[in-house]
């Protein structure tokens, strides 16, 4: 497991777009996400327009970090599944809606889009 486990990104439901933690910051007290802008934070609320998802402190065959919300495709059987933050941790989710253990150290995953930008 790596590092990353608390890196996070954000979707942008109004621009349609992913952003990256120099975008925003999350306020500690709250949990909440505020933009910073030319590394000037900009007041209000941004929790109803960005929707996080945590590193999952592994990394693809690429060495891409996963993210909750990634589809990961296993690169023997072609499965693909949608990672997931459940309870205490993160699981492959499959089309049936299953749960499954997530362990990338045993299953040779890549990551091929995420719930956001991949059309299916």
């Amino acid at each position: 497991m790596s590092n990353n486990r608390f890196k996070f990104r954000a979707w942008d439901t109004l621009k349609q777009e992913m952003r990256v933690e120099k975008d925003f910051t999350i306020d500690p007290s709250i949990g909440l996400p505020h933009w910073i802008y030319d590394d000037e934070l900009i007041q209000g609320d941004c929790g109803k327009r960005l929707i996080l998802m945590q590193c999952i402190g592994h990394k693809d065959l690429s060495g891409k970090d996963i993210y909750e919300g990634d589809i990961v495709e296993e690169e023997t059987t072609k499965e693909k599944y949608t990672i997931v933050h459940s309870g205490i941790g993160f699981w492959y989710k499959d089309d049936e809606g299953d749960n499954w253990v997530l362990s990338p150290s045993i299953y040779k995953i890549k990551v091929v889009g995420n719930i956001y930008e991949t059309k299916t």
